[in-house]
């Protein structure tokens, strides 16, 4: 019993290693103007090589009074 959540699975054709999805959060680790800092590299870094089957990364960040598009570069 829940040996399922770390077998192979896949969405639409890709395999994933395990059942586990992080879903998009915000953890505030963005600069002045929207880009990555170093912490939050090394945030999903972590979540990858901890064995997190897919992560998937937030893009848009909106307020009523502002929108920061973070810049992802490799």
């Amino acid at each position: 019993m829940g040996t399922h959540l770390f077998s192979e699975g896949s969405i639409k054709g890709i395999t994933l290693k395990n059942r586990i999805v992080r879903s998009a959060t915000w953890e505030g680790m963005c600069d002045g103007e929207g880009n990555p800092t170093e912490r939050l590299i090394d945030l999903y870094r972590a979540l990858c090589r901890g064995g997190v089957g897919h992560a998937v990364f937030p893009s848009l960040v909106a307020s009523g009074t502002s929108c920061s598009v973070p810049v992802f570069t490799s």
